[in-house]
């Protein structure tokens, strides 16, 4: 972690480039062309994370998972996401138990 000074912080690999106001205690995480992490302290004493994520420029052809093919991103991600023959949605019932268990 590399602490940011106060003031304006350019971002130096992430696509588009931010321009970001930080206050004192702010420490960037990482820093890459799709992603980049930053974290301060918080009023409680321990540390909040945020991160800005671009959405991949490809993806594999879920059709055929075996050949590992790619294929321009999605415009639609919500439905590429809810149309991916491997991925399951649980139901907001079953979203409420795993949030209980998790408290």
């Amino acid at each position: 972690m590399e602490p940011l000074p106060a003031g304006t912080y350019v971002t130096g690999q992430f696509e588009p480039a931010l321009t970001l106001k930080v206050g004192q205690g702010w420490k960037l995480l990482e820093e890459r062309q799709h992603y980049f992490g930053l974290s301060w302290q918080n009023t409680r004493g321990g540390d909040s994370t945020i991160y800005f994520i671009n959405p991949p420029p490809e993806v594999y052809d879920q059709s055929n998972p075996e050949e590992l093919s790619s294929e321009p991103a999605p415009e639609d991600w919500v439905g590429w996401f809810r149309s991916h023959p491997y991925m399951m949605e649980a139901s907001t019932d079953e979203r409420r138990r795993r949030l209980r268990q998790a408290d």
